[in-house]
């Protein structure tokens, strides 16, 4: 199963966008966990476009957002 990562404003040397390979259909936490992202960093992360809880199954092709925390305004 192949799921499709995409750090955004990361200082990272990882190609963009990240394919990732899983023998079985991983939870988002799964993915989260194979990341280049500092421990305890917090992220906003999105699949397909929306918040999903981290224990939600992926399915072949879904496409992961992950951003730092953004202030602002």
């Amino acid at each position: 199963m192949r799921i499709e990562v995409r750090l955004f404003a990361f200082e990272t040397d990882i190609p963009q966008p990240l394919r990732m390979v899983f023998d079985r259909s991983p939870s988002l936490a799964d993915v989260l966990s194979n990341l280049p992202i500092p421990d305890g960093m917090e992220t906003v992360v999105l699949v397909n476009g929306r918040n999903t809880a981290p224990e939600t199954l992926l399915s072949e092709g879904d496409r992961i957002a992950v951003f730092p925390p953004m202030t602002g305004g």
